[in-house]
């Protein structure tokens, strides 16, 4: 039997393997952006550029590990400046990204002096649902897809942005400090609604962001 031949054939191997490894997750998104950007020479930029992605992928990974996920090694073993991480609840991954900000903004107090603000920034994406989990090397589903389209699309420097759905399973007291606001947007003809966290406040930029 030629599967990819036979339509029929196509679906029953789809619902083996979503029956198998489909996981109900929630999936985070993390990107770093401007590290490149270094007021240093050349040879020790890309030297120290390396040095913070691997960093950032360390403490992304531990972040994850700590609060009960883990990330996805098809993409954590890349030199891509992305983290991806499965996180059993929308609780676990909100804790997550808070502890990975918390700990880059560490590293960007270990720069250089002088070095500008946005020279690391991260944008972070989550969303929920079922997910086609390969056992932790890669994961497929439209709450990744939705994710990384929230983290890369939607999200600015240094914020957090939540599907609704993932919102719904973080309880308010944990999110009334952040000022989130729900926002909407059209990417590609769809409109996309989701809950932005406002870096920007005092009470935010005096924990998280870099001074």
């Amino acid at each position: 039997l030629q599967v990819g031949e036979d339509p029929a054939g196509r679906k029953y191997c789809d619902q083996q393997l979503m029956r198998r490894f489909s996981r109900s997750k929630c999936t985070s998104v993390i990107l770093v952006l401007n590290i490149s950007e270094l007021q240093v020479s050349p040879d020790a930029t890309e030297l120290m550029s390396l040095a913070i992605l691997f960093k950032f992928k360390d403490i992304a990974e531990q972040a994850a590990q700590q609060h009960g996920g883990d990330v996805v090694q098809a993409v954590q073993k890349r030199a891509v400046r992305t983290v991806f991480a499965l996180m059993p609840s929308a609780v676990s991954a909100f804790e997550m990204a808070i502890l990975t900000m918390l700990r880059m903004k560490e590293v960007y107090e270990s720069l250089p002096p002088g070095t500008a603000e946005d020279v690391i920034s991260l944008q972070i994406g989550m969303a929920t649902g079922e997910v086609l989990d390969l056992g932790g090397f890669n994961a497929f589903g439209d709450p990744v897809n939705t994710s990384f389209k929230i983290a890369e699309d939607l999200a600015e420097p240094w914020e957090v942005c939540i599907s609704p759905n993932t919102m719904e399973g973080i309880p308010a007291h944990m999110t009334r400090a952040f000022d989130f606001e729900v926002k909407e947007k059209k990417l590609s003809g769809v409109t996309i609604s989701y809950h932005c966290q406002n870096w920007h406040t005092d009470a935010v930029r005096a924990n998280v962001l870099p001074r």
